[in-house]
């Protein structure tokens, strides 16, 4: 790289700044500016690590996820994740104009959902979790500068708002709901962020840390549904920790939606009319086990075995919770048929021996795989 290096820490709190520091604090901002809209204008690839713990001590509760993160403008794309809670079913999501597109294990297409404002602080680009925005950093100055490195290391002290802080928080606890009434009473004691730029014509960010630490009145603790608490009633002590580590741009990356997707309510759909053709064949074949034959079974006599199993001729709907039926080779076989919401339609037939053969058809006679 041509020219001096100066490689910058960037420090965020939420404690005021002494007076007579403006210019300090323009022009420390403005570097900091620079570099997070070159990061952002050209996309990175980047490993992240987010931590949230609440409680304190031996009743504390952590969970920590892990991912790469790669970008292009707005759009993400996250592989390589884990969870100490398991919240999120896949190993990669691509985020794209506000929703998340995820595979499920043996679903021919990934399945789309809106991205909730949880989703959102994690994973977007521009997360106040890693590179936070002009507006969500207050004053800024310039720190001491280590004797051993300084021809290397100017230190930033930035100050991140104290809105900023508790919405971070409040997200943290409430990652999908609204939190305007939860946010306001978090009481922020301390919100860092150490970040790594290089500076030079275009400045470039290689690290940042984010540590934000607040707590939760216990008046406050009602209305938070679904907490857990072990332990006496009291503050709820909270802590974020994130780190950010860009490891270079991603090369000839394009993040785009999937040619095809399922929504969750899709899914869902697809599931139950599965669900309901299983439950279908094991009444059947109880009829045939205590009859010797289906070849003369009614729906009425199956429901009689299943109260849940409403037989109806050649094809069900998931709508109206029906199975389509067809004999086969004189009452010898049958094929049970469902047809989902999303219009794709499940099949099983039975062979005279082996197992059910059980398949899946998009609209259009497109084959949607097996199941």
């Amino acid at each position: 790289m041509k020219g001096a290096a100066i490689i910058a820490a960037v420090i965020a709190t939420v404690t005021p700044m002494a007076n007579g520091q403006g210019n300090d604090s323009d022009e420390a901002k403005e570097l900091y500016s620079r570099a997070r809209a070159s990061m952002l204008g050209t996309g990175y690839s980047a490993k992240i690590e987010v931590t949230f713990t609440r409680g304190s001590d031996a009743n504390a509760v952590r969970q920590t996820e892990t991912f790469t993160e790669r970008t292009e403008r707005d759009r993400y794309s996250v592989t390589d994740y884990t969870s100490t809670a398991d919240t999120i079913p896949a190993i990669r999501l691509i985020g794209l104009e506000g929703k998340i597109y995820f595979p499920v294990a043996n679903e021919p297409d990934p399945v789309v959902i809106p991205e909730a404002p949880g989703d959102g602080l994690t994973f977007r680009p521009g997360s106040p979790l890693r590179l936070p925005e002009a507006g969500q950093i207050g004053d800024a100055r310039f720190g001491d500068v280590p004797e051993m490195e300084l021809s290397s290391r100017v230190p930033l002290l930035l100050n991140l708002t104290a809105g900023t802080a508790r919405e971070i928080l409040a997200r943290q606890l409430i990652p999908g709901g609204n939190i305007s009434a939860l946010a306001p009473q978090i009481v922020v004691q301390r919100a860092m962020l150490t970040a790594t730029l290089i500076d030079g014509s275009v400045p470039r960010i290689i690290r940042t840390r984010l540590t934000v630490t607040g707590s939760v009145p216990k008046d406050a603790l009602a209305g938070v549904k679904g907490l857990w608490i072990v332990g006496g009633i009291g503050d709820l002590p909270l802590t974020l920790e994130a780190g950010f580590t860009p490891t270079g741009r991603p090369v000839n990356l394009t993040i785009a939606a999937p040619s095809r997707s399922i929504t969750m309510q899709a899914l869902a759909s697809t599931r139950f009319a599965r669900t309901q053709i299983a439950a279908a064949a094991a009444a059947i074949e109880k009829y045939g086990a205590k009859h010797g034959s289906v070849k003369r079974m009614t729906a009425a006599q199956v429901r009689k075995i299943d109260r849940a199993v409403r037989l109806v001729p050649r094809q069900g709907t998931t709508t109206a919770g029906t199975v389509g039926y067809t004999m086969l080779d004189g009452g010898r076989r049958y094929a049970l048929r469902v047809r989902a919401k999303n219009g794709w339609v499940y099949s099983a037939v039975r062979p005279l021996k082996g197992k059910f053969t059980r398949t899946c058809t998009r609209p259009g006679g497109i084959v949607c795989g097996t199941w």
